[in-house]
């Protein structure tokens, strides 16, 4: 869509990018197997445009295989790029890329959060910063209540119940189109995030 939309690329590029970006094939089983996507992208991309969402998708694959680092560098790059959904997605996938980090080894096999898990403030620093980077930038952006939701599970990952009820209190200030979670959703939320019984 992001693609379909950008000026200045060429219908050749146009499908070499969609068919890389669906080759990736994002699997939470392990690696996605999207490295032969991108080896059949290049030298089918030649414009400033097309180089810049061809340079997201290695991000996209680091992403999906877990290499936060790669993912992070990635990203950062391309958050002076001239093309407003590459600066803007990469802004979010930073953000997205810490709190990934933070969940690393948060939860047991049955994906209840451990509670004698290690909480790893530098990583709630980073994935708060990055967040609340990206609700500055954009605070109606098309990623604003991914991001709002991130930075809440942030800081239920790190104990920061202060700074949840926060948040609840800001959301419950909006509607919920504006928000991006109903009454029902956020109450029930609360009760499972802020006030365990």
């Amino acid at each position: 869509k992001s693609v379909n939309a950008a000026g200045k690329l060429s219908a050749a590029e146009r499908s070499a990018l969609i068919a890389a970006r669906r080759g990736l094939a994002p699997s939470c089983t392990g690696a996605s197997g999207g490295a032969a996507a991108l080896a059949a992208l290049d030298g089918q991309v030649q414009s400033p445009a097309g180089k810049g969402f061809a340079a997201y998708l290695p991000g996209a694959l680091a992403f999906y295989d877990a290499d936060y680092d790669t993912a992070a560098t990635q990203f950062a790059g391309l958050r002076p790029s001239n093309q407003p959904w590459l600066k803007e997605t990469a802004s979010y996938m930073l953000g997205r890329v810490e709190v990934n980090r933070l969940q690393l080894d948060a939860f047991d096999e049955y994906g209840t959060l451990k509670e004698d898990r290690r909480i790893d403030e530098k990583a709630i620093a980073a994935a708060e910063t990055a967040l609340h980077g990206y609700l500055r930038d954009y605070p109606r952006g098309q990623y604003a209540a991914s991001a709002r939701g991130l930075l809440r599970r942030v800081y239920w990952l790190g104990d920061k119940p202060d700074k949840l009820a926060a948040e609840y209190v800001a959301l419950f200030a909006e509607s919920p189109a504006e928000r991006g979670i109903s009454d029902v959703d956020l109450i029930q939320e609360i009760d499972n995030k802020l006030l365990p019984g």
